[in-house]
């Protein structure tokens, strides 16, 4: 015969054991990072009875804890912790197993996410009541942690491909397929909200001599260091490309023609000042083309408008910047 003690006891782990099988099949649900945070934050509140949790992601190209998300009140955490400073959210990250603290008026349990033996980051729960946190709720934490490393850790590698399959490999920019993908969203977006929209085609200047004298590994670095570049020149709203070969592409958003010129002469200057191999002097060439107001224009058509501006600056000498709509009121007049 079993007791009500036991009964109690047996019902308990069950419950228990039932919740963390629910758990996992909810993060199995998806790979999708700001979903699986999500989940993570709903099943710590769960297991633990509590109003708050938080979850950090390691960062290990920065050594750094990144937020990745809250749910619930009072919780004010930094965005950004350092793995290798004193802050308690570094240590309980560090430490071997689960920690508890007060901190803000909040008793929190902490306990650091683990995958494959790397460190994935740190979740948390965190309660306004004076209640201290039982050995059995911070072994059901511990045990919820794995799966909840393992979901964090799919969804990175996830986002990983996601990012390698839009992204040039050489120069970090964004690749020719995403280039036109976003270039369609961008000009739907300019028609809708009546914005203007600018678009440059940018190719470095006699690139095929650079790589017959140097070599292609230097013709590389050329490429790498022009993609960066870019990158510095545009705001965290537009979007650089390689185009293709040694051309490039950027989509300046909310942009007319006279602050595509501004930013086309920023990056044409930002390029012909740059020490390159041997000090071999480096130029680009770009063509702008601007958004009609109406729609109609395909984002191909668009695109070529630009490229036509681009061949018109390397027809007339190269290292300058033309623009599409100029030629095209030269030709009508």
């Amino acid at each position: 015969m079993i007791d009500s003690t036991d009964r109690q006891s047996l019902d308990q782990a069950l419950s228990e054991l039932y919740a963390l099988h629910e758990m996992a099949k909810l993060l199995a649900s998806s790979i999708e990072q700001t979903e699986v945070v999500g989940y993570i934050l709903d099943c710590a509140c769960g297991l633990l009875g509590t109003e708050s949790s938080f979850v950090y992601g390691h960062q290990a190209d920065r050594q750094a804890l990144e937020l990745l998300g809250t749910q619930g009140p009072d919780l004010e955490l930094p965005e950004i912790v350092s793995c290798s400073g004193d802050h308690w959210i570094a240590q309980a990250a560090q430490a071997p197993s689960h920690s508890t603290l007060t901190h803000d008026g909040l008793s929190l349990a902490i306990v650091p996410l683990w995958a494959h033996d790397k460190t994935q980051g740190v979740m948390g729960v965190g309660t306004r009541t004076t209640r201290q946190f039982t050995p059995a709720e911070l072994t059901r934490l511990g045990d919820s942690s794995y799966l909840a490393a393992m979901a964090l850790e799919s969804a990175r590698l996830y986002a990983r491909i996601q990012t390698l399959a839009i992204t040039d490999g050489l120069t970090g920019l964004y690749n020719h397929r995403h280039f036109f993908d976003q270039l369609n969203r961008e000009m739907a977006r300019a028609w809708r909200l009546a914005q203007p929209l600018s678009l440059l085609i940018l190719d470095i200047d006699h690139f095929k001599h650079f790589n017959d004298t140097f070599g292609h590994v230097r013709g590389d670095e050329v490429l790498h260091t022009v993609g960066r570049i870019l990158q510095e020149n545009t705001r965290r709203f537009d979007l650089a490309a390689r185009y293709g070969g040694e051309e490039f592409a950027v989509i300046l958003s909310n942009s007319d023609t006279g602050q595509a010129q501004l930013v086309a002469e920023r990056m044409r200057a930002h390029v012909g000042t740059t020490t390159f191999h041997e000090h071999f002097a480096i130029t680009i060439s770009v063509g702008i083309a601007s958004l009609g107001c109406e729609p109609g224009e395909s984002a191909q058509e668009f695109a070529h408008r630009a490229d036509m501006a681009l061949y018109h600056a390397k027809q007339t000498g190269r290292n300058r910047v033309c623009v599409y709509e100029y030629l095209d009121a030269q030709e009508n007049t």
